[in-house]
């Protein structure tokens, strides 16, 4: 008797082909630029982000040590420029003399006094640009100076070597 048997072919190569692997790859790449873009100019923006912080915040600490210093002025001894300029000196309510200058060789704004020498109002990563219309002061019909303004020029670099500039001003009524 013949048997009659029967076969059954079956396929093992469920494996990829080369244009599957080409397709996931290209899929793959394209992900990892996608994502790697975002996230780049993510970091960019936190770190302008943080430069014009750090400026903002040590302008406040600037314009509010100025103007803390001119309250402290006696009102009839304040020796401002007659235009604008990069200084202003003035004899204090205890007695003593302040000059509040601007230093652009220095890229830093002081205040320097008799009793505390010179005190640097701004830190390293915050540059002052311009000291050519640092202050200007109004006066009335008798020369007494009414108003006092401070305009500052300030850059920050940040570190991929990209800066920043920003221009603060602010008005003081001496007392």
């Amino acid at each position: 008797m013949i048997k009659n048997y029967k076969f059954k072919i079956i396929n093992y190569s469920l494996g990829f082909t080369l244009i599957e692997i080409m397709v996931v790859l290209g899929i793959t790449i394209s992900l990892f630029v996608i994502v790697g873009g975002i996230m780049t100019s993510s970091f960019r923006l936190k770190t302008g982000s943080d430069v014009a912080e750090s400026v903002s915040g040590q302008s406040q600490i600037i314009l509010d040590e100025l103007k803390k210093n001119i309250f402290d002025a006696n009102t009839s001894m304040i020796y401002c420029p007659t235009d604008v300029g990069s200084s202003i000196s003035f004899d204090t309510k205890s007695g003593g003399n302040t000059i509040l200058a601007c230093d652009l060789a220095l890229a830093k704004v002081s205040s320097v006094s008799a009793e505390s020498g010179t005190f640097y109002l701004n830190n390293n990563k915050v540059t002052i640009t311009d000291c050519n219309n640092f202050v200007s002061c109004e006066t009335d019909s008798s020369l007494r100076v009414t108003n006092v303004n401070f305009n500052l020029k300030i850059g920050a670099t940040d570190e991929s070597g990209n800066s920043q500039f920003w221009n603060f001003a602010s008005k003081v009524v001496p007392r």
